[in-house]
């Protein structure tokens, strides 16, 4: 399964293409392996790890028709083959509950998912078979009442399967087609058996069961693709949330974001840098070359510190003419001062709008942390305390913010 989200973005968000219909491809029957986004994958199982209660009514319905069919027949094949069907059951309400507990204590690694998943697959598809095996058994050999039973059990057993099992397609196929097959060739092998309008009607459920087993097929993958389709709405939607419609930067709610994770980090260099960049003279641009022309220098300035930060790093456009960057990894609180001043001669380079030459400052505040700090306010006020003494300074300034004392900062 391919889903295609346009080009990769590695240093600051854009708008998420749109996904034309054609580009998920109904491939989920084949032997392809799936390359879904890894948030995608992890909703779906989720999906199909979400319930208990129908695992459970299962393992009661398995009980009452392997029940029923002893006290009509006392068979050990019976005894075994429901045995090792509630067993397994119980096996997998306890999958489904402990995969539940992970997923509440906050969110699911992408290999925690894969194991989970791995397991659940090896206790149903056994399940089926035994499923499989216990219908054809009892279709054969049981009374009129055990395999009006097993109708009904096979029924609702493909129903839970498709209403629940279609996130993973190729999985919930085969144990539709386990679970309903040999059921249908019970009642064929019965048919061939009886003699008169009797076997017609049991070749008649014989192929009903295969003809409606078959054609949930397609069932299957027409929910599947449905549920893609809508969670790729559900990522478009939360990525405009956290993009600025104008210059196409993240907005204030993906910064804060960042910087909720860079705090929370344990692994690899922690320090990391908040920039707040305010534009010196946006407004007397505003005021002779109007709005439109100041929108789209805000459009090149963004498409200008785009091109200059790091991979991992983030460019902000906070609101109006104010502009920030999370810049992320840092070995040295300099690396971060290059960067500011990088961006100050960049930014006041000309921009040529429409044959009028549009010249534009920038002043910097900066602010680090290591994760000692804790509070997003915090950091943000201090970045903004810092450049407000860059903009007392006259403006095309840098200035940190100095009360850190255990970070070297540069003079």
């Amino acid at each position: 399964m391919t889903v295609w989200w346009g080009p990769t973005v590695s240093r600051t968000p854009r708008y998420p293409m749109h996904i034309p219909r054609h580009s998920i491809k109904a491939d989920w029957l084949c032997g392809k392996s799936e390359r879904l986004p890894e948030t995608t994958y992890i909703e779906l199982v989720s999906l199909l790890m979400g319930g208990r209660l129908p695992i459970a009514i299962m393992a009661l319905t398995v009980a009452i028709v392997g029940t029923l069919a002893q006290l009509e027949r006392h068979d050990p094949r019976t005894v075994a083959l429901a045995g090792g069907i509630v067993a397994l059951l119980g096996i997998r309400t306890g999958i489904v509950t402990i995969f539940m507990r992970h997923a509440r204590s906050g969110p699911l690694a992408i290999d925690t998912v894969r194991l989970w998943e791995s397991r659940y697959v090896r206790v149903v598809l056994p399940y089926a078979v035994l499923l499989g095996l216990l219908n054809l058994h009892l279709a054969t050999s049981g009374g009129e009442a055990v395999r009006l039973l097993v109708v009904a059990e096979t029924f609702g057993f493909c129903a839970g399967m498709v209403a629940r099992g279609f996130v993973r397609p190729q999985l919930c196929s085969l144990m539709v087609l386990i679970g309903a097959l040999p059921t249908a060739t019970g009642f064929l092998i019965l048919a061939c058996k009886t003699a008169g309008p009797g076997g017609l009607e049991l070749a008649v459920v014989g192929c009903l069961f295969a003809i409606y087993a078959l054609s949930s097929l397609e069932t299957i993958g027409h929910l599947y693709r449905s549920m893609l389709l809508q969670l790729a709405t559900k990522r478009e939607l939360a990525a405009f949330a956290r993009v600025d419609p104008l210059t196409g930067l993240a907005n204030r709610l993906a910064m804060r974001e960042k910087l909720v994770s860079e705090a929370a980090r344990q692994d690899g260099p922690r320090l990391f840098a908040l920039m707040l960049i305010d534009l010196d003279g946006f407004k007397a641009i505003n005021d002779r070359h109007g709005h439109p022309a100041g929108d789209r220098l805000l459009q090149e300035l963004g498409r200008r510190m785009t091109e200059t930060i790091r991979h991992g790093d983030m460019a902000v456009r906070m609101s109006g003419d104010e502009f920030c960057i999370v810049q992320t990894n840092l070995g040295k609180p300099f690396e971060a001062e290059a960067m500011a001043n990088r961006l100050v001669r960049i930014l006041a380079q000309p921009f040529d709008d429409r044959g009028s030459v549009l010249k534009i400052g920038s002043s910097i505040g900066i602010v680090f942390d290591d994760g000692s700090v804790g509070d997003i306010d915090v950091l943000v006020e201090r970045a903004d305390s810092a450049l407000y003494r860059a903009k007392r300074s006259g403006g095309n300034a840098i200035r940190l913010w100095r009360n850190t004392p255990h970070l070297t900062l540069a003079a």
